[in-house]
């Protein structure tokens, strides 16, 4: 495999696995980091505010993570 597509398969499997250790642990601070490790994220201002308003609209599926 190329490395630079190998590249790309870590950083998606760290963003899976951080996703899925977030809701394991019912961590806010994991699915934070779970948005700051993919790539199209710039901004650790903006990914927070991104999690809070998803947080906001979505409470019976993501208000575990307040």
């Amino acid at each position: 495999m190329p490395k630079g597509f190998a590249g790309l398969l870590c950083n998606q499997v760290a963003v899976h696995d951080l996703t899925a250790e977030a809701v394991i642990e019912q961590s806010r601070e994991l699915a934070l980091q779970a948005l700051l490790v993919d790539p199209v994220v710039d901004g650790v201002g903006a990914a927070a505010d991104l999690l809070d308003m998803m947080i906001s609209q979505q409470p019976d599926y993501l208000g575990y993570l307040r």
